[in-house]
């Protein structure tokens, strides 16, 4: 199985996520959900829109230990307004694969400038694969 790429990891969070927020228009937030059960569309919705944030809180923060995840377990009593729910649900993905991205950006720089200091970004790029 081939790996995917950072970019294509990122770029699937908010392609998934898109795929999910074009059903909701019209959907029943108070449907059950087969594979999750005990579980409605609402409430899962506001699970994952919870779990990128709470993500987004690990890598921006650098957390050492898990974060509160109040807002990833808590699904008690969440069925919104479909269009609020998915404008939430964009910004969480988005946010959340900013922060990756401005961290691995962080990263980066800090390894090109430890490695290779006097060399061109191309050749660190070389050296690093990427």
């Amino acid at each position: 199985m081939a790996h995917l790429s950072f970019d294509r990891y990122c770029a699937e969070i908010v392609t998934q996520t898109d795929l999910l927020r074009s059903r909701i228009d019209g959907a029943d937030l108070t449907a059950p959900v087969p594979s999750c059960p005990d579980w409605n569309l609402g409430q899962l919705l506001r699970h994952l829109g919870g779990a990128h944030r709470w993500v987004e809180t690990i890598v921006r923060t650098r957390a050492t230990q898990p974060p509160f995840d109040e807002q990833v377990r808590d699904i008690s009593g969440y069925t919104d307004d479909p269009a609020v729910l998915d404008t939430w649900l964009a910004e969480g993905a988005t946010q959340l694969v900013d922060t990756l991205s401005i961290r691995l950006s962080m990263i980066y720089s800090s390894v090109r400038i430890i490695v290779c200091s006097d060399c061109s970004d191309w050749s660190a790029d070389r050296r690093l694969g990427y």
